[in-house]
């Protein structure tokens, strides 16, 4: 599957483009919008913590409010909530793009594992 990234909007028929993704009412299933939720918290977490740091996924939860159609666009917004020496917390919402109905939400916070000294 291509990586397709343009102003923060992400394009359902890009990511459920497999059977397999879809749920047994044609929308995106629930792992699919998590894992999509993760690495756009990364992505966001990483504005602030340096690279050579690692994340570790401490907890992760995620709110399904509404299902998405299988043409519709999204998108997604994410915000660092706080960001300190050991911790990072990052809130993700995820809308509709015609109607900017809320679809997902997302609460996830990292650890910032320290980089070992041998």
């Amino acid at each position: 599957m291509e990586e397709h990234k343009k102003d923060g909007v992400v394009n359902k028929n890009e990511i459920a483009d497999v059977k397999s993704t879809l749920e047994f009412f044609q929308g995106l299933h629930g792992g699919v919008v998590a894992a999509v939720a993760e690495r756009l918290a990364i992505a966001c977490a990483r504005t602030v913590v340096a690279e050579d740091k690692n994340l570790f996924l401490g907890e992760m939860s995620v709110s399904y409010l509404s299902a998405a159609t299988i043409n519709a666009e999204l998108i997604a917004d994410a915000s660092l909530v706080r960001s300190g020496r050991n911790l990072s917390v990052v809130s993700i919402e995820i809308k509709l793009k015609e109607t900017a109905k809320l679809v997902y939400t997302a609460h996830i916070t990292f650890f910032h594992l320290p980089v070992s000294k041998l």
